[in-house]
């Protein structure tokens, strides 16, 4: 048994923490945002029904302020927040199917668990994974301690925390019903299972109040994000639009697309490895227990039904709740397969691994001058007020985290009262205050190249030398 976990946390920890720090090299803005609000959050938080970017519950940015208060300021303490619900939900979807299915199951969920887009999000300071997270541990407690009334509720409180994350946790108590109906079918199971599910409500009530509050306050906020960026928005071409987003996922799913997100997951790399859906739908089938069996197929079909986002067909912030399904689903692959399909699992994601840390070590193109921009600022901490014309304004995410609350100006602005006088002015083209600039006798003029765009920047205060 030693040996056996021993080899699991092997597979789920190398992976996860090798160049960590490294890996990835780009910083997306939303990670700097979410930090940024995480560390406001710890130092002065905000009410749990309160609502912040995105139309996105404050709450779970407090986690992202505690971690960087405990470790330091950086983008990878936050990063090391999100990648502990990363490995514990790893770590508890291993041991479902290892009581479930035996040791072949658990090394195959393990190992799907470490396909490129998993371990991608694993390492990102967003939300996508703490959602599934919590759904995990749900089904944990009730495979774990099944009939006891202790786990249902604390079932019932995970899946309410999700709520807090990221709006996938909207189809949760879809995929709960789905894997209760069975259950509810049966005479033999239909009574305990009613009085399980009332406990389980009762924790989900508990946990969901404090939100169901902002709801009440703001109600655009329950459907908001999630109707601005669904397929039915689509006006009059609501089905036209599912239907082809739904086969672009699915295809993405067999490992023939690639995403289309921009910047969340830069790589051509495939979303899911090939072959892994076809292992999953055989593990579907094979798998004994109904209730996981139609939990599984809901989790998934509900997954690839709600991945779309404006015009990306192929969204990985969203695609990756799907992960933890499939890894499950293609663990029950065992009981047909035995030890093949750990062996067809690891050599289907063995290359497209070894091609996510090749890549994802070099910063994409469209992060370098944002990640430029905030490393100027934060090596000039004694600069309390910043002026920023055009290219990366003082909106972007990863700006405010480098600003740490100081102030930042648009050109034609004037600071409040309270703040000091601009003393660095970061210009890119076309340059329109450099004359007026170059008046004031206090300030030195600099000129840096970020990617492949110039930037004058005008200071009072010696610029650290530019570091590679």
């Amino acid at each position: 048994m030693l040996f056996e976990w021993l080899l699991l946390a092997v597979v789920i920890l190398l992976p996860r923490y090798y160049l960590w720090g490294a890996v990835p090299a780009g910083i997306h803005g939303d990670e700097g945002g979410f930090s940024a609000i995480g560390m406001r959050m710890f130092a002065d938080p905000e009410p749990l029904w309160s609502f912040g970017p995105q139309n996105l519950p404050n709450a779970h940015f407090w986690l992202f302020g505690a971690g960087i208060r405990m470790l330091g300021v950086s983008i990878w303490s936050a990063r090391f927040v999100t990648s502990l619900f990363g490995v514990v939900q790893a770590f508890a979807l291993v041991d479902i199917a290892r009581r479930t299915a035996g040791m072949s199951a658990a090394l195959t969920a393990a190992l799907v668990m470490a396909i490129p887009l998993q371990l991608h999000f694993d390492r990102l300071a967003m939300c996508n994974v703490m959602t599934s997270a919590t759904c995990v541990l749900a089904l944990w407690c009730l495979v774990s301690f099944p009939r006891r009334v202790a786990a249902a509720v604390v079932a019932g409180m995970l899946l309410g925390l999700g709520w807090y994350a990221y709006q996938s946790s909207r189809i949760v108590p879809l995929i709960a019903g789905a894997g209760l109906l069975p259950l509810l079918v049966r005479r033999e199971t239909r009574q305990t299972t009613v009085r399980l599910t009332a406990w389980g409500l009762g924790g989900f009530a508990i946990v969901i109040a404090p939100l169901a509050v902002g709801f009440v306050l703001q109600p655009d906020t329950f459907i908001t994000r999630a109707g601005s960026t669904s397929w039915y928005v689509q006006a009059n071409r609501v089905w036209p639009a599912f239907t082809g987003h739904l086969r672009a996922t699915a295809l993405a799913s067999v490992g023939l697309r690639f995403d289309e997100s921009g910047g969340f997951f830069p790589f051509d790399i495939p979303v899911i490895p090939f072959g892994l859906l076809a292992l999953a739908v055989i593990g579907l089938i094979a798998c004994r227990s109904a209730a996981l069996r139609w939990c599984l197929t809901a989790w998934i079909i509900l997954v690839l039904a709600g991945n779309f986002v404006r015009y990306y067909p192929v969204y990985a912030p969203v695609l990756v709740c799907i992960v933890p399904a499939l890894a499950l689903a293609a663990a029950y692959s065992t009981r047909w397969l035995g030890w093949v399909a750990p062996i067809l699992v690891a050599v289907a994601i063995a290359q497209p691994v070894r091609d996510y840390f090749r890549h994802a070590a070099n910063i994409p193109p469209g992060e370098i001058i944002p990640m430029a921009q905030a490393a100027l600022l934060r090596d000039m901490r004694d600069v309390q007020t910043v002026v920023i014309a055009g290219g990366v304004g003082c909106r972007h995410g990863m700006t405010n985290f480098a600003l740490q609350g100081r102030t930042c100006l648009g050109p034609g602005e004037e600071p409040p009262p309270d703040a000091s006088p601009p003393q660095l002015y970061i210009l890119f083209p076309p340059f329109a205050l450099d004359p007026p600039l170059a008046t004031r006798g206090d300030l030195v003029k600099y000129q840096r190249r970020w990617n492949t765009t110039t930037v004058h920047i005008w200071s009072s205060v010696p610029l650290p030398p530019e570091t590679s």
